[in-house]
């Protein structure tokens, strides 16, 4: 036997030993693909949880844009330079309460955004696609409130004559009772979409 030959013994300690290497290796990989899986998991949860919370607070939003009821609380602190209010006082009154209405509503969009942003990135643009539709249902309703607004500007003179648009904007601007009109259905439809998307992610 040469000298520095290894004996069979040492032979099969040696592949015992590479084997389990190799064994603790797989299992070493194996293990960091479960957690990278269960990272992805609780973050599409998590993400998915987050868009659910948005869009309530979008809903809210809307809901508290178009309540036909102005609160006093919600009128500004000062009062009309004139006793008796003309349409201007009405004016500046009104943008006050719908300004401060719209912030919210702002607040609530911004933090959409940012979560339909972050599940851009892992779920796909589905979503954005879907999000752009709230986003018009918010413009539409902004577009009416300027109608709604300039028209107490005018002392209600401005859409005097045009019954049918000034029946519209009032429709977009104050909800229905029943939540059965037009802009309503839109951001129903809209967000539910999201909400859709959102859980589907959250029962993965």
């Amino acid at each position: 036997m040469e000298p520095n030959a290894a004996s069979p013994l040492t032979q099969i300690k040696d592949v015992i030993v590479a084997i389990a290497a190799i064994v603790t290796s797989g299992a070493a990989v194996a293990a960091l693909f479960r957690w990278r899986a269960e990272t992805i998991w609780r973050d599409n949860r998590e993400l998915a949880r987050s868009i659910v919370r948005a869009c309530l607070r979008v809903r809210d939003g809307f809901g508290y844009v178009r309540n036909p009821l102005i609160l006093p609380a919600e009128f500004p602190d000062d009062p009309p330079v004139h006793p008796v209010q003309d349409a201007e006082d009405r004016y500046q009154q009104n943008v006050h309460v719908y300004q401060n209405r719209i912030n919210q509503l702002n607040d609530g969009m911004q933090e959409l955004e940012t979560a339909v942003l972050e599940a851009e990135a892992l779920w796909g643009s589905e979503i954005e696609d879907l999000m752009r539709k709230v986003r018009r249902c918010r413009t539409d309703l902004v577009y009416l409130l300027q109608d709604y607004l300039s028209n107490i500007n005018s002392g209600h003179t401005e859409l005097r004559d045009d019954r049918e648009r000034w029946e519209k904007v009032q429709a977009g601007v104050h909800a229905s009772r029943a939540d059965d009109d037009e802009l309503s259905e839109q951001i129903r439809s809209a967000l539910d979409a999201l909400l859709a998307l959102a859980e589907k992610h959250l029962k993965r």
